[in-house]
């Protein structure tokens, strides 16, 4: 083990992370590390030694499977919802130093069979049905070999002779003989240097990439977090973010790592029961679920009485003098001390409880985060860790610290990560935290890694005087209108679903002559905003057809976009009868637009938005 002192602080810090994980278990074998939920039931508890346990009976039966066993350097495919399961295989897969290959439960077949087929895995953890027919339909054609599919879930009919259930898969070989000697030996020949996972980028376009992070750039990533995050034991993390995803895995395991307990949850649509079932002090979470979150408690509040309007807005005002205090490092008056405890009190404390009360560490990243949606939450005593980070560098560049932050920024890059701007403002990144490389790709990794090696994330910014990190778009994703004017569509879109009246926006204005939008309502408050004014309607076409709701729509548009400037005004929109969905393939399984897809798909309703009367309105 290597002992780091940096900034006052000192870190033992194993060469594996694996070895972190048995070091924990062996420690705490008593303590609660995970829980879950199979569907309906009762959250259930996982201790370390349990955990332990399981993970070493299934790495034993991953060396002695058919095939002469999964070697060191294999790969090795998950795809499955978040379930204790999924963390459980993970870990054997690098405590027998192999290499783990996450593909997302909503993946088509199409995408399965490419990234099994490219990393030449041989044994897959299946979750659910959806999952296993997949799989075990693309070995039935031929499409894929297969030595064995584990499933996790006991419910799933299994079709093929490859296929055991994850529990008897576990018990399948006895814990002394070959591959009990075989796996002690793999421990002792543990390395930083071995690969530890496969992550393919989503994508909103182009072929999937498969980025390749080591050891070694994991245990930097716990050691640059244990510098700037407090977290341990007497935490508690919810995990509802698919892990496939960087963003979810990383925090995982570096809450494993701290002994924190993770809450795994497998249905996400259940994220609002589960926040007050769970109490979680902490979450890693992308912004749309926090624009969702504010839509709803705004929505609450508008429609209550003019007294309790009146009172939250009060108290707003209030929380947000008192939280400008504590992020420039100063100490607030007594006398708005006091006020706060009232608000607090009054107000903030039933918000706060509807998410479990608890809540303090809330990393986010993965899109902009309008500055009213941080200033809103903070001003309840609710902070958002804004950060940036990519699945090429182990997630986490930068984030916000406690104090002395720029809202509107992504904060200052962790330590011992490098970030510069270079070329047209593009962000570049060279850290011990960056991957190996693409996957197969050599010509795309020397693309995205100079000589230098500085990674080129794509993604146009700026740095202050400070240090603070902004981002201003995706380089890929910016517009620019026929008249040569640039627009970041991204800044524009989260303006707009910051409204409680607008559940997602897609701009458009590449080569065109003006902005446009296609905009999804949030239906349920429009459906109480119609009955409020006495508007009829039989059918959700028939409601945003109605001229009193093309008014209203254009009438808030116009509003939370006013300050923007002319060419990058929304001229004119179309309201959609129907949200994008991931199972449509119309977002990304972090909620990200698929833009291209959207455009193709909505040709013809973009294009009657530059039919008649197409020319450019004056710029104001």
């Amino acid at each position: 083990m290597e002992r780091i002192d940096i900034n006052q602080h000192t870190y033992i810090l194993e060469k594996h992370y694996i070895d972190a994980i048995a070091s924990m278990s062996v420690k705490n074998p008593s303590q609660v590390i995970l829980r879950g939920k199979d569907g309906a039931g009762p959250w259930y508890d996982v201790t370390w030694g349990e955990l332990w346990n399981d993970v070493t009976a299934c790495s034993r039966a991953l060396i002695n499977h058919v095939s002469l066993g999964v070697k060191p350097g294999d790969n090795v495919v998950i795809f499955s919802q978040n379930t204790t399961q999924w963390v459980t295989s993970d870990l054997a897969v690098m405590d027998i130093r192999a290499v783990t290959v996450p593909i997302y439960a909503t993946s088509s077949p199409g995408q399965v069979r490419y990234i099994i087929k490219e990393t030449g895995a041989k044994v897959a953890f299946a979750g659910a049905q959806a999952q296993y027919d997949i799989l075990a339909g693309l070995c039935s054609e031929g499409a894929v070999e297969l030595d064995r599919i584990v499933v996790f879930d006991l419910s799933v009919t299994l079709s093929s002779e490859n296929s055991v259930y994850f529990r008897d898969f576990l018990s399948s070989v006895p814990a002394s003989g070959a591959h009990a000697d075989e796996l002690e030996s793999r421990r002792t020949r543990r390395s930083d240097s071995d690969l530890a996972t496969i992550i393919y980028t989503s994508g909103t376009t182009g072929e999937p990439k498969g980025a390749m992070l080591g050891h070694d750039a994991i245990m930097q990533a716990m050691k640059i977090h244990d510098i700037r995050i407090s977290l341990g034991p007497d935490d508690l993390s919810l995990c509802f973010l698919p892990l496939c995803h960087v963003f979810e895995r990383g925090w995982t395991w570096y809450c494993l790592y701290k002994g924190c307990p993770v809450s795994v949850l497998t249905d996400t649509k259940k994220i609002g029961e589960a926040l007050p079932e769970v109490a979680p002090t902490a979450f890693c979470s992308v912004p749309r679920i926090y624009e969702k979150m504010y839509q709803k408690i705004n929505a609450n509040v508008l429609s209550g009485p003019r007294i309790k309007r009146w009172a939250f807005n009060l108290a707003l005002g209030i929380g947000r003098r008192y939280n400008e205090c504590l992020r420039l490092g100063k100490k607030p008056s007594w006398w708005l001390r006091g006020l706060y405890t009232v608000a607090d009190r009054l107000v903030f404390s039933t918000v706060r409880n509807a998410i479990g009360g608890r809540l303090r560490i809330m990393p986010t990243a993965g899109a902009h985060v309008p500055h009213f949606i941080i200033d809103f939450f903070h001003a309840m005593g609710i902070h958002l860790m804004v950060g940036y980070g990519l699945t090429e560098t182990c997630a986490t560049v930068s984030a916000c610290p406690d104090v002395n932050y720029e809202l509107g920024s992504v904060g200052t890059p962790f330590p011992e990560v490098e970030v510069k701007i270079g070329q047209e403002n593009e962000i570049l990144v060279r850290s011990r935290t960056l991957m190996r490389g693409y996957y197969k790709k050599p010509e795309a990794t020397a693309e995205a890694i100079d000589a230098e090696g500085w990674f080129h994330t794509g993604d146009a910014g700026m740095l202050d005087e400070g240090g603070n990190l902004f981002i201003t778009e995706r380089i890929k994703d910016l517009m620019k209108t026929s008249q040569g004017k640039y627009i970041a569509p991204q800044m524009i879109e989260s303006r707009l679903t910051g409204d409680a009246l607008i559940e997602q926006a897609v701009v458009i204005g590449d080569q065109k002559p003006y902005v446009t939008a296609l905009v999804v309502p949030n239906f349920a408050a429009l459906k109480e905003y119609a009955s409020a004014i006495g508007l009829k309607f039989k059918t959700v076409e028939e409601l945003i057809n109605a001229p009193r709701i093309r008014k209203l729509y254009e009438d808030k548009i116009n509003e939370l976009q006013k300050e923007l400037a002319g060419f990058e005004m929304v001229k004119k929109f179309t309201l959609l009868a129907k949200e994008f969905s991931m199972d449509s393939g119309e977002l990304t399984p972090t909620l990200k637009i698929r833009r291209k897809i959207i455009l193709e798909r909505l040709a013809p309703q973009i294009a009657l938005m530059y039919g008649q009367g197409q020319g450019s309105p004056t710029d104001k």
